[in-house]
């Protein structure tokens, strides 16, 4: 086993193989770090989703229904979509932002950064500000 000394800091380190050796007491550090830094918990209502209704555990991720506006989960207006458009084997329903989602082919599968949008369907309007929403955005801007 290779052993090396640094001096790192001002401080004296032993390493072996490149990892310091007192790593899980830096863990500890760096855990006791994050503790006090805690961020104050969000609080905010919990609505059911408009399609499943089931409640929407994380609000921050969803979307507003087609015909109302309530909220629905991100998973359902997938389930929506695949069941209105015509998807073909080597495409794939991907959200693209804005309240937008957008029918994709990938040429290779396995490399996804390399597609094509072959349809984009407009979900949500950008000019639509949705009540339940703003909620949420008054309740990350209050942290201080």
């Amino acid at each position: 086993m290779e052993k090396r000394y640094s001096n790192e800091g001002g401080k004296k380190h032993w390493k072996h193989n490149g990892h310091n050796k007192n790593k899980h007491q830096n863990q500890q550090k760096e855990e006791k770090k994050v503790e006090e830094y805690d961020l104050p918990k969000i609080e905010y209502k919990i609505a059911n989703c408009a399609y499943c209704g089931k409640p929407i555990e994380d609000m921050s991720c969803a979307l507003g229904s087609k015909e109302s506006g309530e909220p629905v989960h991100f998973d359902c207006v997938i389930e929506k979509i695949t069941e209105t458009e015509k998807i073909q084997n080597d495409e794939k329903i991907t959200y693209i932002g804005q309240g937008r989602f957008g029918v994709v082919h990938f040429d290779n599968p396995q490399d996804l950064r390399h597609f094509q949008i072959r349809r984009i369907i407009e979900w949500e309007s950008r000019e639509e500000k949705k009540e339940w929403r703003q909620e949420i955005a008054d309740s990350f801007s209050s942290i201080k």
